[in-house]
């Protein structure tokens, strides 16, 4: 067949001893196979279903899972942890707290709140995931529109965090190359070691985890690098001189959030503070390494029961709702009964199997052929007609 075919011997040794492609079925429920099942006597749409390829093929993967659940299983019971119970409680109230703290700073970040007090010169903290830049010094910030600054409008659903960008002072990694719309995308903190560059960027409110009851004089121009390492400057300063930590703005007192709701959720916050500290592993020198390997635990037990739920989901039969779903529009549009028995409308539906079965049937139905002449009819029914891979169903 190729006599006349040029063909590189790499390819050709492919062809004659290569291995043969993967046969994945393509199998698919569609209305007009389930309602020529249930006409046949003895063979219904769930014995199809049990005996497709497509269920035998994913019952094959089950060895396969079997095998990663016993690893999984013998990974999560290697981890040994000393005083499991009291590292469990801890991490639990941790989880809890880190939840509640994620309320807490959607609130305080709120455009609502957080806008006033973002003047030149504030101090703020700046944790992008996991991106640190720790302090930096807010030097304004704009209200994303579209076209503007080169960032995307935020979306209807999207939280109102993504609609202002704030300019900072910061410190990132040296040789960063900072954009044009000073876009903070790719842009990462200095890491151990190196000193770092200072430079402004632009944030969202949603990066903002700390809010300094401080504010530090900014000189008017800033496009000079040396301008911009002497306005740094009194950050490191402020570090010196709050060893303990520099003051916060109160969300209550400062910004004048008095949401009942929001002061519930500070109390909470309080109350789990204050029960962790009275956890007596809080003072365990070994708390981080104990918390780090509680973690790993933590972890092989959810990825344990995600594989036992999959196994759980192979054992199943594939597209078994999917099935009374369908059935339940058949139901509905009166081409079966409720005893699965197949009515006027289901045996037209069956005859049809080059268009929509189901519109072509209620349009036969509803009278919409009868006033059109043969040539009008040829014209409408040729909407329907499509072309569709051909797919074959095996069964064992």
């Amino acid at each position: 067949m190729m006599c006349d075919e040029k063909i590189e011997p790499d390819a050709a040794k492919g062809m004659v001893k290569g291995q043969s492609d993967r046969l994945d079925s393509a199998f698919h429920l569609g209305y007009n196979m389930i309602i020529n099942l249930m006409r046949v006597e003895g063979v219904s749409p769930e014995f199809m279903l049990e005996r497709s390829f497509f269920q035998f093929q994913n019952s094959l993967s089950i060895p396969v899972l079997q095998k990663q659940l016993k690893a999984a299983e013998e990974h999560r019971d290697s981890i040994v942890i000393e005083n499991e119970d009291d590292i469990a409680e801890y991490y639990d109230l941790r989880d809890q707290l880190k939840t509640l703290e994620g309320d807490f700073k959607s609130v305080i970040t709120h455009p609502q709140y957080i806008l006033p007090f973002l003047q030149p010169g504030r101090m703020v903290e700046i944790r992008d995931g996991d991106r640190d830049f720790g302090w930096a010094v807010v030097v304004a910030y704009n209200k994303i529109v579209p076209k503007g600054r080169g960032a995307a409008a935020p979306g209807p659903n999207d939280p109102p965090q993504k609609g202002y960008v704030v300019d900072v002072l910061v410190r990132v990694a040296s040789g960063s190359s900072i954009p044009r719309d000073r876009s903070s995308a790719g842009i990462l903190p200095p890491r151990d070691g190196d000193k770092g560059e200072v430079a402004i960027i632009g944030v969202l409110l949603s990066t903002i985890q700390s809010i300094a009851h401080l504010r530090l004089h900014l000189p008017k121009d800033l496009r000079n690098q040396a301008d911009k390492n002497t306005a740094f400057r009194a950050v490191a300063e402020v570090k010196k001189r709050f060893p303990k930590g520099i003051t916060l703005l109160d969300p209550v007192q400062n910004m004048g959030i008095k949401d009942d709701t929001f002061k519930k959720l500070v109390k909470k916050i309080s109350i789990l503070e204050n029960k962790i500290q009275s956890l007596p592993i809080t003072n365990s020198p070994d708390l981080a390494d104990k918390y780090d390997e509680y973690d790993r635990k933590v972890q092989a037990i959810a990825e344990v029961r995600a594989l036992k739920k999959r196994i759980s989901s192979v054992h199943d039969v594939l597209q078994l709702e999917e099935l009374k779903g369908r059935k339940r529009v058949l139901r509905r549009l009166g081409f079966i009964d409720n005893d699965d028995v197949v009515q006027m409308k289901g045996r037209t539906a069956c005859e049809i199997s080059t268009g929509d079965e189901l519109l072509l049937t209620e349009l036969m139905f509803g009278g919409v052929f009868n006033p059109l002449t043969p040539e009008q009819a040829a014209a409408l029914l040729s909407v329907f007609v499509f072309q569709e891979k051909v797919r074959i169903n095996l069964c064992f």
